[in-house]
């Protein structure tokens, strides 16, 4: 469903409207060379390309937008419509996208850089479009190409738009019945059949009304995809059985209930109680709020293409009166207009007009922004399994002070964003009094962060726990800690731990109560104001009574025939030959090592 920003100026009610009648011809429109001199040299080389395709096609510059103010066409500069369809705090839905997170702003009110997060506007999945995006699609010379340029075919009806061509449009949709009937719900909830198909009513609509077909049939199927599942259109919802919006016009709301109670209350407003008639009067609609809306009796300048209905240059206030808020559907209808074309037979010749618009004082170029996620923000950063004091995403310097004597230390970090690439982590040797360590972030789009941390080695600082662990060789993640002889006691271990810092202080939790060190035994060390807690993991101890036993092998084994039966920490043991801390359940290499070691045949290292 395409997003709806039904923006209806109170300008627009003064506004009268005649009915255009059939067989309409544009007005002062020149031959292809005279047009093409009208444009500003950096459209010219593109349209060229592109008549060679179409030769009989006539590329319209409109240079000139229609003001209610003035009442009169006046020219429109380039960062005039910039500034209307910019996104703001204030102005959050203006033109929005549905994919790529490269081509989403990253305004505070916007993302949140910290769990990278994107404001949802306008529905589930829609968010506020960057600057950049909304330039490149704003800007007309990026779309003169074969398919593209259809969002600037005129949307008035025209001898070359066929039934057979609907027909293209609508294939492969619940819309598409060459022959046939719809079904339909009246207002009472009973079914009904309509002898007639879709293409016939859009036909009958587009001659009414003036308007192309496949203009209509394209945004029919935009509207509601191939399926046709929208409750705006099943005839069978709620209070509003019977009536049916087939446009989804004035549909709009921040939930898919909103949206579709605020479009069918529209439909029930107008009547709109079969496909056929929704059909009809929404295609009326369309013209008298959109395509023609600014036209007078043998005067057309209403927003009668695609292209304007989304980007909407007319005066006083422009942007202010947009069809839809999907900076992409003008390209995505296009395309399926041009898919349509293609299957007549010599479509390259058809007559073809393009209104292209031209804005004064344009860049340049435009190009897109890179698609990829703008997050370069850290959720983490510690030093030694401790987290920098004062640590924010945000905040990019950083001072960490370390005892005399350390050698280095042992940077680690937390991606907000699984894409991010990381440099500068692992062990970083200290030379000199100061060390400048330097974390480089680059996000999925190529946006480069740098965090960057200043280690000073003082004479009365105390070690960290980390640092006194890693430097006596001891395996850890900052929540297990293992890496100990098999049979070293707690004493032997106090007693390494205070050769490093006489100053340290230990306690040691024994679960067994015995001497060794043992399995989910919990250490306490405080070194300064650094305080520390581990669980200790001895391999191959299960039992958690500090040794390696026949028990501890049949512990493993039960465990892989009925696993869920030991403790985490003991699975943590169990895996005998994994350097880290594991708690997944144990593999037949396990079973083996152990019983190795315990026919004397091989040895645990810890």
């Amino acid at each position: 469903m395409k997003l709806k920003a039904y923006i209806f100026l109170i300008c627009t009610f003064f506004l009268s409207f005649t009915t255009v009648q059939a067989g309409y011809t544009e007005t002062n429109i020149g031959t292809y060379e005279e047009e093409l001199a009208r444009f500003p040299a950096s459209y010219q080389e593109k349209i060229r390309k592109l008549h060679e395709v179409y030769p009989n096609a006539i590329f319209v510059a409109q240079d000139k937008f229609y003001d209610w103010d003035k009442n009169r066409e006046v020219e429109v500069k380039w960062s005039e419509m910039l500034i209307a369809q910019k996104n703001t705090s204030s102005r959050k839905n203006r033109s929005l996208v549905n994919q790529y997170d490269g081509y989403k702003i990253t305004d505070s009110w916007a993302y949140n850089y910290y769990t990278n997060t994107f404001t949802n506007l306008g529905g589930n999945g829609w968010h506020a479009a960057n600057d950049a995006a909304v330039s490149y699609y704003l800007d007309p010379r990026n779309f003169i190409t074969e398919s593209a340029i259809f969002m600037f075919e005129s949307l008035y009806y025209h001898d070359y738009q066929t039934k057979e061509g609907v027909e293209k449009i609508l294939a492969g949709t619940f819309m598409e019945n060459k022959k046939g009937y719809i079904e339909y719900y009246d207002t009472e909830g009973n079914k009904q059949r309509l002898e007639t198909t879709y293409a016939d009513i859009i036909i009958k609509a587009a001659k009414d009304a003036n308007i192309s077909p496949y203009f209509l049939a394209s945004r029919l199927r935009q509207e509601q995809g191939t399926r046709g599942t929208s409750s705006l259109i099943s005839g069978n919802y709620g209070e509003y059985k019977g009536y049916y919006n087939y446009f989804n016009i004035s549909a709009s709301g921040s939930t898919d209930s909103e949206v579709i109670k605020s479009g069918l209350i529209k439909a029930k407003k107008e009547g709109w109680t079969t496909p056929e008639i929704s059909i009809v009067k929404g295609t009326s609609f369309i013209y008298k709020e959109y395509v023609g809306i600014n036209d007078t009796k043998g005067d057309y300048r209403g927003q009668m293409t695609n292209y304007l209905q989304k980007w909407d240059p007319y005066g006083p206030k422009y942007g202010g009166h947009q069809y839809m808020q999907n900076i992409m559907a003008p390209v995505s209808e296009a395309l399926t207009t041009y898919s349509a074309h293609t299957k007549a037979l010599d479509y390259k010749n058809t007559k073809f007009i393009f209104h292209i618009p031209v804005y004064q004082e344009m860049p340049e170029v435009t190009t897109l922004p890179n698609p990829g996620n703008p997050n370069n923000y850290l959720k983490n950063l510690t030093i030694d399994g401790t987290t920098i004091s004062g640590f924010d995403g945000g905040k990019t310097t950083y001072t960490y002070n370390v005892a005399p004597g350390t050698e280095s230390v042992n940077i680690a970090i937390e991606k907000v964003y699984n894409k991010q690439t990381v440099t500068g982590t692992g062990i970083v040797s200290l030379t000199g009094d100061s060390t400048k360590a330097e974390i480089v972030v680059t996000a999925e789009n190529g946006s480069v962060k740098t965090y960057t941390i200043l280690i000073n080695r003082g004479e009365n600082v105390a070690p960290s726990v980390a640092n006194i662990i890693n430097n006596l060789g001891y395996r850890s993640d900052g929540t297990y800690l293992g890496g100990l002889s098999l049979g070293t006691t707690v004493d032997k271990f106090v007693e390494a731990l205070k050769s490093k810092n006489a100053s340290i202080e230990v306690s040691v939790a024994s679960k067994s109560g015995g001497d060794l060190l043992a399995t989910n035994d919990k250490i306490t060390i405080k070194s300064g104001e650094d305080t520390k807690t581990y669980t200790y993991i001895l391999r191959g101890d299960l039992d958690g009574n500090g040794k390696i036993e026949l028990y501890d092998l049949f512990l493993i084994r039960s465990e892989m025939l009925a696993n869920g039966k030991v403790s985490k920490e003991a699975k943590i043991a169990s895996h005998v030959t994994y350097n880290g801390f594991s708690s997944d359940e144990p593999e037949l290499m396990d079973l083996f090592h152990v019983r190795q070691h315990l026919l004397g045949k091989g040895e645990i290292t810890q």
